[in-house]
């Protein structure tokens, strides 16, 4: 039922999208829509001709990514609000929570700022990344809307936030999850799907041992009987991958990677990921862009 529930709300999301002229994105820092075992899109309807502009900037891309993380700060006070980008773009933005637990957010809108407040962002922005302030100014005017919100849209938005909510509790309660551990291949199997899925999120023995309601002995000597490693050992392998996928896929940086992937520290992840593959995550990506354009 989770797939089925998913492609339908993502049908919504799009109906809502295209009706209303909206650009939305789900920010899924969590990464249960990444880890559903399939290529669910986060981006709904076209980046207004401004914002193409701005993403051009390999610097100002990765700076608009970086400020994601100031967005989640906010969200932590657990109600929608409206913000504005640093580099004008308004967003209505609605708090992501699965128990509790921050997931991320849903942004919606497509609006800009009253012309003072306007002028003064695009001056600093031209500045700060080399832009043209001419061309931003007649793109930042023409192709964003009017106004400071959504209006009667909001409780689409909330809906729809409130629908991700009940599906993360769902991807969690999925059945590839559940069921009884009848023997230790079963329980190893259950485990390694659970951390293949929910990587990102804090993971330790005591997580698996309540969840399967079985002894901290039992779970441990059978996932090293099964695989050869302890489960923390997995849990580290598993996300060390996707951090190269990561590296390779986007410019986030090192620390915004690491967390990404479910490492608190990122002196920890750098340590392990020089251990694993012989690089720093940043020499890493340098020795593999340079072999890219080669």
């Amino acid at each position: 039922m989770y797939y089925k529930h998913l492609d339908t709300l993502i049908k919504y999301i799009e109906y809502i999208s295209d009706k209303e002229k909206l650009f939305i994105k789900i920010h899924d820092f969590d990464g249960f829509l990444a880890n559903s075992k399939r290529t669910v899109k986060s981006v709904f309807g076209s980046h207004p001709g401004y914002c193409v502009y701005i993403r051009s900037s390999e610097d100002a891309l990765r700076y608009c990514l970086e400020k994601e993380l100031d967005v989640m700060e906010k969200c932590k006070e657990g109600k929608p609000f409206y913000g504005t980008c640093y580099a004008g773009v308004k967003m209505y933005i609605v708090p992501l929570f699965y128990e509790d637990k921050l997931l991320g957010f849903v942004s919606a809108g497509r609006s800009r700022c009253e012309y003072e407040q306007a002028e003064s962002r695009i001056e600093r922005v031209a500045t700060k990344f080399h832009f043209d302030p001419q061309r931003m100014n007649k793109l930042y005017f023409n192709t964003l809307g009017i106004g400071e919100d959504i209006g009667e849209l909001e409780i689409e938005i909330n809906t729809i936030a409130s629908m991700l909510e009940l599906l993360r509790s769902e991807f969690t309660r999925s059945a590839i999850l559940q069921g009884p551990a009848d023997n230790k291949k079963v329980l190893c199997r259950k485990i390694i799907d659970y951390i293949n899925m929910a990587y990102m999120s804090p993971l330790s023995l005591d997580v698996f041992t309540n969840y399967f309601n079985c002894s901290r002995s039992l779970i441990s000597h059978s996932f090293r009987a099964q695989t050869g490693m302890s489960i923390k050992q997995y849990i580290n392998k598993v996300r060390l991958e996707k951090s190269i996928e990561m590296l390779l896929e986007n410019d986030y940086s090192i620390n915004s990677i690491a967390r990404g992937v479910g490492f608190e520290d990122t002196n920890y992840f750098i340590k392990l990921f020089k251990e694993a593959y012989g690089y720093t995550p940043g020499e890493y990506r340098r020795l593999n862009n340079t072999n890219h354009s080669e």
